[in-house]
């Protein structure tokens, strides 16, 4: 099977989850709650504090994610894999419970992801992304670059840093990217001149960007028949840009047999938000 074919099927079966039933979007968020009514002025007011804290680890669940060794993939290399990442969230917070679909957040946001790597000359890696949020109508594209300071020597470990950056589509009311900038070490070691097993950890800086588009703090009330169910008018707000960063440390392992690999990774960020992620690939 050549690489665009199985790109293509990677593909085809993430826009398929993606066009799920609208009944299964318990995670879309529904912006208009995290709001409140001030009587002084008569109108409804954004929560700010709720939106960058639901917002930050949403960012955290989307963000882009290692996966991989610091070594490159080598100027003919390539490698396309599914990766599936579980992130803990506070779902005991009220900006969760009010802002998800039906006031029951889950525990675990899951996502799925399309990871395409393609080696380049002089120790360079670029990679593209395409994200799926289970159980929403949310996804993200994005793109990275790596640079491996050291790789291939016998007895030192290999050494990479890498940029990335997501951008999250199909948001109601949302404006969200996601960023991350960070590093990596890893060694990897032979396993009867048939497979190899390479451990791995770095850390990572990631940075969320949110904001919103016009919020109708009162939706699904037409705006030109009066007042809402409520008996209030129909009003409008805005989420300010909020710009949250985040340290996170991980740690990976990462086998390979052929062209086969397969790798699991937990990231720690604070506020207890953790991230499993494992990754199924081809290596050619």
């Amino acid at each position: 099977m050549g690489h665009g074919r199985l790109v293509c099927l990677l593909v085809i079966a993430l826009v398929a989850a993606i066009s799920a039933p609208a009944w299964a979007a318990q995670n879309d968020l529904q912006l208009y709650r995290l709001s409140y009514f001030d009587k002084n002025d008569n109108r409804f007011r954004p929560d700010q504090d709720s939106f960058d804290s639901l917002t930050t680890e949403l960012g955290l669940a989307l963000s882009p994610k290692f996966l991989s060794p610091a070594a490159t993939l080598g100027s003919a290399g390539f490698e396309v894999g599914f990766e599936t990442s579980l992130t803990t969230i506070n779902s005991g917070e009220p900006y969760w419970k009010n802002a998800v679909e039906g006031g029951t957040p889950p525990s675990i946001l899951t996502t799925g992801q399309i990871h395409a790597r393609k080696g380049l000359p002089q120790s360079f890696e670029v990679g593209a992304t395409l994200t799926y949020l289970f159980l929403s109508q949310m996804f993200a594209v994005g793109t990275e670059v790596r640079w491996a300071l050291l790789e291939g020597f016998y007895y030192a470990p290999d050494l990479a840093v890498r940029g990335a950056v997501n951008r999250t589509l199909a948001a109601r009311d949302l404006d969200l990217t996601t960023a991350g900038f960070g590093g990596a070490i890893s060694k990897t070691f032979g396993i009867f001149g048939t497979s190899q097993i390479t451990p791995y950890a770095g850390y990572d800086l990631a940075v969320v960007w949110a904001s919103s588009r016009v919020v109708n703090a009162t939706p699904g009330d037409p705006r030109d028949d009066g007042p809402n169910t409520l008996g209030l008018p129909v009003d409008q707000f805005v989420f300010e840009q909020n710009v949250n960063t985040a340290s996170r440390g991980f740690f990976g392992l990462r086998f390979k047999a052929a062209i086969a690999a397969l790798a699991y990774e937990m990231m720690i960020a604070p506020k207890g938000i953790y991230t499993n992620s494992f990754k199924l690939a081809v290596d050619f």
